[in-house]
């Protein structure tokens, strides 16, 4: 049974999520925005489910389209939107733009631009947890085109094998960029590759939050 704050809560970051990101997209057709825009429409739910299941103080790594996650992180919107703009009192004064907010006070280490860059950097933090006998999770998130990539391989076999306390969550929206799931996978699973590792693993309907 869900306590009536926490629902209140997925529903208030839902909305928030969805509503700043229509927002920030029909804002940013004037060009006003410097470099990429990444939203994150459609993922709300995997956001506001993982970060429903986290504590408040625990570690998250994001990509690109990270708004969601920043937001459902507690991030401030202010700061965000100030980021998005290249301003200096943004998350990171201005100088990561919106593919690459972070916010070390609220846990989140790092979003990246570069595919599969973000679970080594969740890895270290899972690492430094368990050798200094923390408590916090790390989550890394991470999309569908990334599995493909080594720096995944090597930091799942390394988690596996440090038996780090860390949650790995590839959202699979169906394409990796302009490439469809079933063109770059050989399997309808995305959990069969986990096996190699012997890693557990569940799925979930990123479109239905309390699934996730």
């Amino acid at each position: 049974m869900i306590e009536k704050e926490k629902i209140i809560w997925i529903y208030n970051k839902l909305f928030s999520i969805r509503y700043f990101e229509e927002k920030i997209k029909q804002i940013a057709q004037d060009k006003s925005v410097p470099g990429y825009l990444h939203t994150y429409i459609g993922s709300e739910g995997i956001a506001v489910g993982v970060m429903a299941a986290l504590n408040h103080d625990d570690w998250i790594t994001s990509t690109y389209r990270n708004h969601g996650h920043a937001i459902a992180k507690n991030v401030s919107l202010k700061e965000i939107t100030a980021e998005i703009y290249g301003r200096k009192n943004g998350i990171c004064k201005g100088r990561g733009g919106s593919m690459h907010i972070s916010d070390f006070d609220k846990g989140m280490l790092g979003s990246f631009g570069i595919v599969a860059a973000g679970p080594p950097v969740a890895l270290g933090a899972a690492l430094q947890e368990k050798l200094n006998k923390g408590k916090k999770m790390t989550a890394s998130f991470f999309g569908d085109g990334a599995i493909h990539n080594g720096a995944f391989h090597e930091a799942a076999g390394l988690a596996k094998l440090w038996n780090v306390p860390i949650l790995f969550v590839c959202e699979n929206n169906g394409y990796a960029e302009a490439t469809a799931t079933e063109w770059h996978l050989n399997t309808d699973n995305l959990r069969d590759i986990t096996k190699a590792y012997n890693m557990h693993s569940v799925h979930g309907d990123g479109m239905n939050v309390f699934d996730v």
